[in-house]
Order: structure tokens, then C-alpha cells, then sequence
């Protein structure tokens, strides 16, 4: 998955599926977020199919000190936008849950959709 730095609401991703998909879609990724966000930076991601979109809810004091203030099942999207955000999240371990809310980086917990 192509994507612009600065993206939201799935403005600047292309699903690439080869090395001329890359190619192909760089350029006009780039000319989305320069046109919608005032810069042109993009990274690669992995694109997994059929993941689930959770997110945690983070309340930082720019101290240091961070909380985390619950996770959100972001997965039915329509076009890369989400449609409905289910708090919390079903279906998580108390072993998952507690670790998406102790990691205060990004992570990727990989777990099957049912």
C-alpha cells in the first residue's frame, strides 16, 4: 500500500500489487498529498487483507507521561474510510487488550477477522 504521509480518509492510498503498480502510482500519490495536505511525503506499508483496523485512544501531558483511554474496532471501512467505530473493541483477549494499551508505539497485532 502506497500511501502519503500526511493522508486522511484514504485521500493518497494506492493498493500496489506489483513493481509497475509502485511505479504507476507514486507520482500521483505524491500530488495528493502535496494538493491536500501541503506535503508530498510517502511511505510503503504492507497491505494485509481481511485485518482488523484497531486503534487505541492515547492522552499524552507532552511530558513523557501517557495514558491509554481505550481501543476502538475501526475494521468495517468502505474506500479506506471508516464506517462504524465499535468501542471497545470485541473480541479481543485480555492478553491483546492489554498489550495494544501498555505499547506506547505503533504496533501491528496480526489476528484472523471472523
Amino acid at each position: 500500500m502506497l500511501k502519503s504521509t500526511a493522508g486522511g480518509g484514504g485521500i493518497g492510498m494506492h493498493l500496489c500489487h506489483d513493481e509497475k503498480g509502485l511505479r504507476d502510482s507514486f507520482d500521483s500519490v505524491r500530488r495528493l498529498g502535496a494538493n491536500n495536505f501541503a506535503d508530498d511525503g510517502v511511505f510503503l506499508e504492507k497491505f494485509i487483507a481481511r485485518a482488523r483496523h484497531i486503534e487505541v485512544q492515547i492522552f499524552a501531558d507532552g511530558k513523557g507521561g501517557a495514558l491509554a483511554l481505550g481501543e476502538r474496532d475501526c475494521s468495517s471501512q468502505r474506500r479506506n474510510q471508516k464506517v462504524v467505530e465499535e468501542c471497545p473493541a470485541p473480541n479481543l483477549t485480555d492478553d491483546v487488550r492489554k498489550q495494544l494499551h501498555q505499547n506506547r508505539r505503533t504496533i501491528i497485532v496480526i489476528c484472523s477477522v471472523p
